[in-house]
This record gives structure tokens, C-alpha cells and sequence, in this order.
């Protein structure tokens, strides 16, 4: 004979109104921590966009950025980004914009351009927002790891990258001085931990006398070049070939900055003649065999 006293719980789990309660509860509660975290773990976690209208507002947001970063005098305006993002991809020349995101807010980019004739790419701007500590600590390696898989799958011929960084300057300051040379060593590091190597290029590289907009100031730069390639064991070859190393600067003075300043309405054959005239000064000056610097 059954217990008078004993209780149906199965109908108690699924019709009691206090049950329906607390499992709503319960149920409330864990839809609001797995928000919560995921909405944490999203506006922390960087993210790589690659901006292909020129209306993103993220472009807005790269060019802000941009400006508190590179100094006036050698800015180039926001209309001149927009109209690059505008890409056609049947160009020998390509350009692309990726913008390195924690949350809604740009903290770094990354502005490169291809070359289809040459199969190089050339690394023309780079940042990191300096108040952002996770994008100071991340934001390299993360652009570093998405562009090279972006060459990959979608620059497989690519043979290897380029890079203009500032030089070591006896005028400038020593906190000036010691920021640069951080920036060399974070690229170099950057590109070690993805199993390449960069170097720096021993060959009193000239950046070109650029124009920006309609403004009266030229200049004419002696930058580190920075080297990265694809198809090499650069840790076991450390000089490169005369040929080669004028092939990447004729690749840079030609491709990228030339086009540059005939779109700004300059004279192209003045500009061509000193690009040639620095070629010149290269195959004078440069030894058979140009050392890299690790």
C-alpha cells in the first residue's frame, strides 16, 4: 500500500509556479552574465577590418588617429584616403586600409600598397593609439598575423614586404631618438613571431622630396628601409644582391611615390628625373653584395 504522504514530484518540477519562478530567474540570470561576457570579452578582444567604402565611419575613425600620430607637415588629407579606399583591383597598383578595432574604436592601422608588376608590398603607414595598454602590447602582432594571412589568400604571389622607418637623428632628442628605436625593434619582433625575419637594409636610403597637397614644404629624408621576405631564408642569407636591393627601391621611387606626385599635379618628368638621378647615386654608391642588419 503507497505512502499516504509521499509527494508527485515530477508534477511539482514542471507545474509549480514557484518552480516556473526561479527557473526564470535562473534562466534571467544566465542570459544576463553570458551578455555581459561576451559583450566584455568583445570590446576587448582586437579585431582587423579591412575599410573598403570610403564612407565607413571606421575610416573617420583610422584618419583621426592618423592625425594625432604623423605631424602636420607630412599629413595627407582625409579626401586623399577616401578616394584611395575606393580600390580597383584590376590596377597594377592596389591599396588597402586595415584599421585594428577594440570594440567600436579604432585603436591602430595599417595602410599598405601592392605592387602586381613587382609582387611586392609596401607598408606606406602604421599606428597604434598609445593610450590604449592592450593595443600597445597587441596591436602589432595582431596586424602583423592578419596581413599575413591576407597575403596568403589573397596576394599569393606576393615575394615579400617593404618599410620606411625614421633613422636615428644626433638633432633630435633622446626620448625621440629611443622611440624610433623601439619602433624598429617592435617591427622586427613583430614579423620574428611569425617566422620571418626583418632587416634593415644597409644601403643610405633617400625617402623621395615629397609634396603633400598644395602645401609649400618639401623635404627630402634619409629613413631606414626595412626588408621582409617571403622566399628566403633571411637568417641564413644576410646580404642581398646590388640588383635586388635597387629593384625594391625602383619599385618604391616608381610605384608609389611617382603616381603620388602626378596626382598631385606635379611635373612628372621633373620628379621622374630625380627618382632616376637617386637610382643613379645607388648604383654608384651601393656595394655588389649590401649587408642586412638583424
Amino acid at each position: 500500500m503507497p505512502d499516504s504522504t509521499s509527494i508527485n514530484t515530477s508534477q511539482v518540477s514542471t507545474d509549480s509556479p514557484l518552480v516556473k519562478i526561479i527557473l526564470g530567474v535562473v534562466g534571467s540570470l544566465i542570459t544576463f552574465f553570458l551578455t555581459t561576457y561576451l559583450r566584455e570579452r568583445w570590446k576587448n578582444r582586437l579585431r582587423i577590418k579591412l575599410l573598403k567604402n570610403p564612407k565607413d565611419k571606421d575610416l573617420y575613425k583610422f584618419y583621426e588617429l592618423y592625425e594625432s600620430l604623423f605631424h602636420e607637415e607630412v599629413r595627407i588629407s582625409s579626401e586623399q584616403f577616401a578616394n584611395w579606399v575606393e580600390n580597383d583591383y584590376s590596377n597594377s597598383i592596389n591599396h588597402f586600409h586595415f584599421v585594428c578595432k577594440r570594440g567600436s574604436n579604432v585603436v591602430g592601422f595599417l595602410k599598405s600598397i601592392y605592387s602586381k608588376e613587382y609582387d611586392m608590398l609596401f607598408i606606406a603607414y602604421y599606428g597604434i593609439d598609445k593610450k590604449d595598454s592592450q593595443a600597445r602590447e597587441l596591436a602589432a602582432s595582431t596586424m602583423i598575423e592578419h596581413l599575413e594571412k591576407f597575403i596568403k589568400k589573397e596576394l599569393p604571389k606576393c615575394k615579400g614586404l617593404v618599410f620606411e622607418v625614421e633613422d636615428i637623428d644626433s638633432s633630435k632628442s633622446e626620448d625621440i631618438n629611443n622611440e624610433r628605436k623601439a619602433r624598429i625593434r617592435l617591427f622586427k619582433s613583430s614579423i620574428k613571431a611569425r617566422g620571418h625575419c626583418a632587416y634593415e637594409i644597409s644601403c643610405n636610403y633617400i625617402q623621395p622630396q615629397i609634396k603633400i597637397d598644395d602645401r609649400d614644404n618639401t623635404t627630402e629624408l634619409s629613413l631606414v628601409l626595412m626588408y621582409v621576405s617571403f622566399n628566403k631564408d633571411c637568417s641564413v642569407k644576410m646580404k642581398l644582391n646590388k640588383t635586388e636591393v635597387i629593384d625594391i627601391i625602383y619599385f618604391i621611387y616608381f610605384n608609389i611615390y611617382l603616381p603620388y606626385f602626378i596626382k598631385c599635379g606635379d611635373n612628372s618628368e621633373t620628379w621622374e628625373n630625380r627618382l632616376l638621378e637617386l637610382i643613379d647615386d645607388y648604383h654608384k654608391n651601393l656595394p655588389v653584395r649590401v649587408p642586412l642588419k638583424n
